[in-house]
């Protein structure tokens, strides 16, 4: 499919996502054939991408991140699905207007692992004052004169 296309891939990419149809079916509505969406204003920081966009119909947008399903979209503030879209890329739907569509990477065992880090570097603090105090403490008063 994507051979009959070879002399003019990026236009035929630009407009079109590929998707399973079960995914097709997650995303909930059909995107207006002749909408062409404009997209500005890209934010992006560690884990989280922002755009703006205007269009007159809805679209599905296909963003060149690699889809993981800890990825979280926000379609004009109101939760959007993400589904795997071409070549592995992340897709969703996105409503008429102008808004904003934003994706943040969640990934609660990652979070996890980071706060277990944070306290065992806390619980190893804590034990380091309360040996160092321990000892003081235990010393005899008479050394502690010399």
């Amino acid at each position: 499919m994507l051979n009959a296309h070879a002399a003019d891939i990026v236009r035929h990419l630009r407009e079109v996502v590929y998707l399973e149809p079960q995914d097709l079916e997650r995303l909930g509505h059909a995107a207006d054939q002749g909408a062409e969406p404009v997209l500005s204003q890209l934010e992006r920081g560690f884990d989280w991408w922002c755009l703006s966009y205007r269009a007159e119909g809805p679209f599905y947008l296909n963003a060149a991140i690699a889809y993981d399903p800890d990825w979280h979209a926000l379609a004009s503030g109101r939760p959007a699905v993400v589904v795997r879209g071409n070549f592995g890329g992340l897709s969703l739907a996105v409503p008429a207007g102008a808004g904003t569509v934003e994706l943040r990477y969640v990934d609660p065992a990652s979070e996890l692992f980071f706060a277990s880090r944070i306290l065992m570097g806390l619980a190893g603090f804590l034990a380091a004052v309360w040996l160092a105090w321990s000892t003081v403490a235990a010393r005899p008063r008479s050394s502690r004169r010399g």
